[in-house]
């Protein structure tokens, strides 16, 4: 089966954290989503933690160490899904976080020509004691880009951002994400 939703998850060096982040996607329990793993080069085991999950859902990409955008791209490149979701190798999605009638409005979006879905998240520390969370975007916060909207709290409709040419700058500079952002907007 086709997925509808694909989440890409670049990863450096993050033996600590990705087994979390592919247990989280994992455990969504939803059977139209697939993970795709982009490994940028590490030298650690991050490689052997993503193998132990490659299966029809969950696909590992090894790419030389060129940095997240280009790990993005190259995740985007392999992107099955109508949707396209980031999740980084740090992070996690909260249980239930897509579900059946995310899938529905998503669904919903494509027909009615929508591209762009902006999603609530939390923030929280390492140890995930201290944990904020904030609502959805507001219209006015679409439009003039609140710097709380991360790109990580979007989804994108892969056509749209294949017709827009959009991509990630593909240099190790920071803020590459507010870049692919204010392009997909």
């Amino acid at each position: 089966m086709k997925p509808y939703l694909s989440i890409i998850t670049p990863c450096y060096n993050a033996e600590k954290f990705i087994e979390d982040a592919i247990c989280s996607v994992l455990g969504q329990k939803s059977d139209w989503i697939e993970h795709i793993l982009v490994d940028d080069g590490s030298v650690d085991h991050t490689p052997e933690i993503c193998r132990r999950y490659e299966s029809e859902s969950v696909k590992y990409v090894r790419t030389d160490n060129l940095g997240a955008g280009h790990a993005r791209n190259v995740g985007m490149s392999f992107a099955r899904g109508t949707w396209i979701a980031f999740l980084d190798g740090d992070d996690l999605f909260l249980e239930n976080s897509i579900s059946d009638q995310l899938k529905i409005k998503l669904e919903k979006y494509e027909s009615d020509g929508i591209d762009l879905v902006f999603t609530a998240r939390s923030r929280t520390d390492m140890d995930r004691t201290s944990v904020e969370l904030t609502e959805a975007a507001r219209p006015e916060q679409i439009e003039h880009h609140i710097p709380e909207l991360e790109f990580w709290t979007y989804l994108y409709r892969k056509d749209a951002l294949v017709a827009g040419n959009v991509r990630f700058y593909e240099y190790r500079r920071q803020d590459i994400e507010s870049a692919f952002r204010y392009k997909a907007c």
